[in-house]
């Protein structure tokens, strides 16, 4: 499968390599680091670009229409624990993580939400 991770960073998760990949009007795609073959692929038209951050057994993706994706790492699927929207505005920068603590950036402001 041709990834194609423009606009996304892709991240490592132990042995896999996870990504958001614009086909299909955008979807996250798991592949193994060793061989190269695709685990998973998530529904499609998940959005347009997405911004991937890894904090423990957990990613974070930041979506550009405003909405940060927490899911499991997973070799089988894009395990989805909650969404959120957490902008007025799109979003195009990379969450940044810091213990319990997420910086937004949207386009015009810089929000820090804390998870319990």
């Amino acid at each position: 499968m041709d990834l194609r991770v423009s606009y996304s960073d892709a991240i490592i998760a132990g042995d896999s390599l996870i990504g958001f990949s614009q086909r299909n009007s955008g979807q996250y795609v798991g592949v193994d680091l060793k061989s190269g073959k695709t685990l998973w692929t998530s529904e499609p038209r998940q959005g347009a670009k997405a911004a991937l951050q890894r904090a423990g057994s957990l990613i974070f993706s930041l979506e550009s229409e405003s909405k940060l994706v927490v899911a499991r790492e997973s070799r089988t699927a894009f395990d989805v624990v909650k969404r959120y929207k957490v902008a007025d505005e799109q979003t195009w920068s990379q969450p940044a993580i810091s213990g319990n603590r997420i910086f937004v950036k949207d386009v015009s402001t810089l929000a820090l939400w804390t998870i319990n």
